[in-house]
């Protein structure tokens, strides 16, 4: 059963600091085994991961890699259009994000500006499972399309996709080059440090288990990384105008995530937050073909009562949610005293699962708390900035060199001066 709490209650703070705690401890065996991972690929490469193919998922086949073309034949085109639309949406919305170069010059005479550049390649892991989540293929390889990355990989558990065409298409769509068929740590590893077969990457992005997350973890510095991605977080603020129907199947939905998904109802509205928790405890009963829901639910539910509007936007700052969802009627007013969320979804007819889909944004976001600091995955994560500065003249190294020389000796960094002296008075 999940937790009902008020927002005054003396151990009010005690019961989330737990609930999120118990969401992110380490996994010390977990830990252990990546690193063994590691140490077995480095050493025997595509060989490993055909023997973990084999020992983790049951694969025999010594297929690691597939060629993504183009053939839409036998696809259910009703399907692909459907499929498509992520796409587009996706496309639109990041278009917005594209950045130029940038030039001008200081008053100082100095020539200062940006430089962007794509990446050269990047890894995408697409997890696998129960389903197959072609819709974070889109959200990753449409910002990195856009970016202009040359070399797109997918990383995926290819046996357990159902539907193979379907899945080859988009991954055309999306201008993936190659899909390797590999899972868990073992995939972000390989794409890490690299093999005859998996060309090592630039970046690596897409969500995944608790072995993923801990490999991507573990590589980074030798790769780069979206970011450490945990279990689904969603908050929906409740009024008396919001539908208690609706309310309900929002936050039963984000329970399908994972075993762990943080499922938050914050109301001040006693009555609609009985009827709302009653409702999803008939759907999670009902649910009984996931398993997710019902674990999450009992362990991760919450239902939190507040007296006034600053307890609730204390709460909501205190969870910094991947998801936010303000159902209510004045919902772009209590926007603007959100601090930090990962997304956040407006009005009664904004439900959290068009994110997920074809809302046109991400579905890529930070978790545990970490949208206080970092965003939404978008085109220049698959980009890097490049400073430049040019003195065009003799004159404008004058200007600002000699400051420059004077904090160098202050720092005892004496060839530092000397390397602006030697230009301003000759050696």
């Amino acid at each position: 059963m999940s937790l009902r709490l008020r927002s005054d209650s003396p151990l009010f703070n005690k019961f989330i600091e737990g609930i999120l705690a118990d969401r992110t401890l380490n996994n010390q065996h977990v830990d252990k085994t990546v690193t063994k991972m590691e140490e077995v690929i480095s050493k025997y490469s595509d060989k490993a991961l055909m023997a973990y193919n084999k020992r983790l998922d049951n694969v025999t086949s010594k297929l690691l890699r597939i060629k993504v073309v183009h053939d839409i034949r036998g696809i259910d085109l009703r399907t692909l259009f459907d499929a498509k639309l992520i796409y587009d949406r996706a496309l639109s919305y990041h278009s917005s994000q594209l950045v130029g170069d940038k030039f001008y010059v200081d008053r100082d005479g100095v020539i200062l500006g940006s430089i962007w550049k794509p990446l050269s390649s990047v890894g995408i892991y697409v997890p696998g499972g129960e389903a197959t989540y072609i819709s974070s293929m889109f959200m990753n390889a449409v910002p990195a399309r856009l970016a202009g990355v040359k070399h797109i990989y997918v990383v995926t558990p290819y046996h357990k996709v159902k539907n193979k065409r379907l899945f080859m298409a988009c991954a055309s769509i999306c201008g993936v080059e190659y899909i390797y068929t590999l899972s868990g740590a073992q995939a972000i590893i390989a794409l890490a440090l690299g093999t005859k077969i998996v060309r090592k990457v630039d970046k690596i992005t897409g969500p995944g288990n608790i072995y993923v997350t801990c490999a991507k973890k573990k590589m980074f510095g030798r790769v780069g990384i979206d970011g450490l991605a945990g279990p689904s977080e969603s908050v929906i603020i409740a009024d008396d105008t919001s539908n208690e129907q609706h309310v309900s199947a929002d936050l039963a939905s984000q329970l399908e995530h994972d075993k762990s998904a943080l499922a938050v109802l914050i109301t001040k509205c006693p009555k609609k937050a009985s009827a709302i928790r009653a409702n999803i405890n008939s759907l999670v009963n009902s649910s009984s073909s996931n398993i997710n829901i019902k674990h999450s639910w009992s362990n991760y539910g919450l239902t939190i009562l507040c007296k006034d509007s600053m307890s609730l936007y204390n709460i909501v700052k205190r969870i910094s949610p991947e998801h936010l969802h303000i159902n209510t009627l004045d919902a772009f007013r209590m926007m603007k005293w959100i601090n930090s969320a990962g997304a956040i979804f407006l009005g009664k007819h904004s439900p959290i699962a068009i994110g997920d889909y074809v809302g046109g944004c991400n579905h890529i976001l930070p978790t545990n708390s970490s949208s206080r600091f970092s965003s939404g995955l978008s085109v220049l994560d698959f980009m890097t900035r490049t400073s430049v500065i040019c003195l065009p003249t003799l004159e404008s190294l004058k200007t600002i060199g000699k400051p420059c020389m004077k904090l160098a000796v202050i720092e005892n960094m004496k060839i530092h001066a000397l390397s602006i002296s030697c230009r301003l008075y000759g050696s």
